[in-house]
């Protein structure tokens, strides 16, 4: 038999195999499957790995900028560069096998022109100038090398710890400690002005509040509408009440306020319990001082600083005695009273006749100094002069013993003697002087006393009421303190005070003694 050609061969079946193309066509398929499933996965893998990358990139960017915050800000720069410092520009850093180059810049920036380089204000108020090119913007970016990830960048802006302002201009911040007890609802934040080689208002009665574009110069604090506030001693005493505007910084100080409150005191006789009228009362603050001395009779003292006191009574007669008080207590409110009771004493008497003047000042006897007399088993014996400078004090007769002060709350020396008594009346001069380093101010021809008197106020200081003596003459001491403004005043009566002064005068301390002739005419 003869076969048949083109027919296929059969293996003993009639199961047909695969061909050869059949086999490549089915190998074909295969590698177009698995290039279909390789392909995604690689690229999925390559995210990972530049999502690592970017991760990593962060924390490094992060961690620039929390180091750069940490410098200080005179370090914070490239070296040799403005501005100058110790920041590299470009370094590379390895991490988890990978590199990643880290480009720093630093630069100057600001608003010379007025604009806010941040919402609130770069300067810190809102509104208001920002004073020159004189904080820093940091620029971090971070690349991961060899990756396809984006390069991470991260930006900060840092303020120095004085804000400085434009080459011709200062910037003053004064905040405000208002000194308990107060009424926030009913005593609001004083707004502060500055004094000096010009005149500057705060723009709001904040408890820390700014002053822009000022010139040089040292001015001083004060308030410009107290609403009821006083500066407190502390500041005063401590400087915080001067600053100085140095160009191209910022100058900070922080001052203490109060609500001044009164106290009123009753004295008692300790055996009959009735009043006694002609004691002299001295209030002491224990925490600040100095004493204040009231004439004689006069138990009310007002403007004082919410503290503790010390209050002393001395009268003819009597023992000294004392108490302790809080002013205005433990109850607020802005007065408190307190009664001390005096103990008699019992003595032959003899009048004295002690005279006042100020030493080296021909006709400026003084009206109002406090002459007192010690002894120590008698106690002490008090007397205010009068407008003609002389006090008349009851003394034990024909004692030994006896030291003499006159003092004033006008800044002079005290004068003092010894004395013995004899068994008639008797009289003495004290002659008082000027401490070193101060400056005398001589008043004459004011309003004359009893019922004329004078007033000064020295810098942002409250005023001082001046007793006039009976030729309108007054002497008062204040430490020098060159360019601080001293005013004065004369008044003819109490009715026209305080809105009808006859003189007023200013002058500057200069660290000389200085003579005003008021001329007043009353």
């Amino acid at each position: 038999m003869t076969a048949r050609r083109g027919l296929p061969w059969r293996n003993g079946t009639d199961e047909a195999g695969f061909t050869i193309i059949e086999v490549v066509i089915a190998a074909a398929i295969l590698a177009i499957a698995i290039v279909l499933t390789v392909t995604p996965l690689v690229s999925s893998m390559r995210a990972l790995d530049r999502s690592k990358d970017v991760t990593i990139a962060e924390g490094i960017a992060q961690g620039r900028i929390e180091q750069v915050r940490a410098l200080e800000f005179s370090d914070i720069g490239h070296p040799g560069s403005a501005p100058d410092g110790v920041i590299a520009r470009s370094e590379t850093r390895t991490v988890e096998g990978a590199s990643f180059l880290i480009e720093t810049t630093v630069e100057f920036v600001g608003a010379a022109s007025g604009l806010d380089i941040v919402p609130q204000g770069g300067d810190g108020v809102e509104g208001m100038f920002d004073l020159g090119v004189n904080y820093k913007h940091v620029h971090v970016v971070v690349t991961a090398l060899g990756s396809g990830a984006d390069p991470v960048t991260m930006d900060t802006l840092i303020a120095p710890s004085t804000v400085a302002g434009l080459e011709d201009k200062a910037v003053i911040e004064v905040a405000i400690d208002r000194h308990e007890p107060f009424d926030p609802s009913l005593d609001p934040t004083p707004i502060i002005r500055i004094s000096g080689p010009w005149i500057y208002d705060s723009p709001e009665a904040a408890p820390t509040q700014y002053f822009a574009d000022v010139f040089a110069g040292t001015y001083a604090i004060g308030l410009v509408t107290p609403g009821g506030w006083m500066i407190h001693p502390d500041s005063i005493d401590s400087g915080a009440t001067s600053v100085t505007a140095v160009l191209g910084t910022k100058s900070q100080r922080t001052i203490r306020v109060y609500q001044p409150v009164s106290l009123d005191v009753v004295v008692l006789d300790d055996d009959t319990g009735l009043p006694i009228t002609d004691a002299l009362l001295t209030a002491t603050d224990l925490a600040y001082g100095p004493p204040i001395t009231n004439p004689a009779g006069d138990y009310s003292f007002t403007g004082l600083v919410p503290d503790r006191y010390e209050i002393n009574a001395v009268a003819t007669g009597y023992r000294s005695a004392s108490a302790e008080i809080d002013v205005p207590g433990a109850g607020g409110g802005n007065s408190a009273t307190a009664t001390i009771r005096m103990a008699p004493q019992a003595f032959v008497g003899v009048d004295y006749d002690f005279f006042v003047d100020y030493d080296g000042a021909s006709g400026y006897h003084t009206s109002g100094a406090t002459v007192q007399v010690t002894h120590s088993s008698y106690g002490v014996f008090v007397g205010t002069t009068d407008e003609t400078g002389h006090t008349v004090i009851e003394l034990p007769a024909s004692t030994s013993g006896f030291t003499v002060t006159a003092a004033t709350p006008w800044g002079h020396d005290p004068a003092t003697a010894s004395l013995t008594t004899g068994s008639s009346p008797g009289s003495g001069t004290l002659s008082l002087t000027a401490p070193p380093v101060t400056d005398v101010f001589s008043l004459r021809n004011g309003a004359a006393g009893p019922a004329g008197f004078f007033e000064y106020k020295v810098g942002s200081g409250p005023w001082v009421r001046l007793l006039a003596n009976d030729d309108g003459r007054a002497t008062f001491v204040v430490p020098e303190d060159d360019g601080t403004i001293v005013e004065m005043r004369t008044y003819c009566s109490a009715a026209d005070y305080p809105a009808s002064p006859a003189k007023t005068r200013s002058e500057p301390l200069d660290g000389r003694d200085f003579s005003w002739n008021a001329r007043a005419s009353c």
